[in-house]
C-alpha cells in the first residue's frame, strides 16, 4: 500500500502554511503579510532576537 497517496489530508495544513509564509518575488510580500499586515516570525527567529537583545542589554540569557 502506498501511504503517500493516502495521507495528503495530514500533510495539507503544513504545506498550506509553508505556502502562506513564503515570500513572493512578484509582489514583494508573503501572503501572510498581505492578509495580516505584519511579517511572520518563526520561533527560532524569536529566540535569536531574544538572545541578541539579552546580549545588548547585558542580561543573562537564562534570565531573559
Amino acid at each position: 500500500m502506498q501511504l503517500h497517496k493516502k495521507d495528503w489530508s495530514n500533510r495539507f495544513p503544513k504545506a498550506l502554511w509553508a505556502y502562506m509564509i513564503t515570500w513572493r518575488n512578484t509582489i514583494g510580500f508573503s501572503l501572510y503579510e498581505l492578509v495580516y499586515g505584519k511579517k511572520f516570525l518563526l520561533p527560532i527567529e524569536f529566540e535569536i532576537r531574544t538572545f541578541n537583545m539579552a546580549i545588548d542589554l547585558g542580561i543573562d540569557h537564562d534570565e531573559a
